[in-house]
C-alpha cells in the first residue's frame, strides 16, 4: 500500500484497507491446468504442442493477475475514500466523504459464497468508479459509513427516516 501510505495528508488516519479477492487468479489457474493436461495427455503429438501454447497463455494471464492483485490499492481513512489502480499506468480516485453519494455493491451467487463483489463508488458530479472483485465489500462499506458517521455527516446509503412496517 505504498501509494496510500505516501499520500495521507496531515490529520488523516487509515481506518480500513480493501483488497482484491484471490478469485482474480481463477481464470489463469484454470487455463494453466488445461495446458498441463494437454501436455501430459498429448504424448508428443500436436495436442502436446497445443498444450504448450495454452500453458504460455495461462502464464501470461497469471502474470496479469499478479500485477493486478499486487498493484491495486483501496482504503478508507477518516476524511476520504482512496482507490489506486494500475502498475505502470496509474488511475486514482480520491473522494472526500462529503462527496461520496453512494457505495453500491454487486455480488453474484459465487461472490456471495466466497465473499467478494464489485464495489461502485459514486461521487457527486456523476463520478462513478467500479472496483471489481473486492474481498469483503460489505465490510468496506461499513468502514466507510463508520468514518462518515464519526465525522458528523450522514452515512452513505442511510435513509432519512426509518421505514415503518406495513
Amino acid at each position: 500500500m505504498a501509494y496510500i501510505g505516501n499520500n495521507l495528508m496531515d490529520g488523516e488516519r487509515l481506518i480500513h484497507r480493501g483488497h482484491q479477492h484471490p478469485i482474480v487468479f481463477a481464470v489463469s489457474t484454470i487455463v494453466c491446468v488445461f495446458g498441463l493436461y494437454f501436455i501430459v495427455s498429448g504424448g508428443g503429438s500436436k495436442l502436446s504442442d497445443f498444450g504448450i501454447s495454452v500453458l504460455i497463455i495461462g502464464g501470461l494471464l497469471v502474470l496479469r493477475a499478479v500485477l493486478s492483485y499486487s498493484s491495486n490499492e483501496l482504503a478508507v481513512n477518516n476524511q476520504r475514500v482512496i482507490a489506486k489502480f494500475g502498475f505502470i499506468g496509474r488511475h486514482t480516485v480520491e473522494l472526500n466523504h462529503s462527496k461520496v453519494e453512494s457505495l453500491n455493491i454487486s455480488q453474484g451467487m459465487l461472490g456471495r459464497l466466497l465473499n467478494y463483489g464489485t464495489l461502485v463508488v459514486r461521487g457527486t458530479g456523476s463520478v462513478s468508479t467500479p472496483i471489481p472483485r473486492i474481498r469483503a465489500p460489505l465490510e468496506f462499506r461499513r468502514a466507510q459509513n463508520g468514518a462518515v458517521e464519526a465525522s458528523g455527516q450522514s452515512a452513505v446509503g442511510a435513509s432519512a427516516s426509518p421505514q415503518q412496517p406495513v
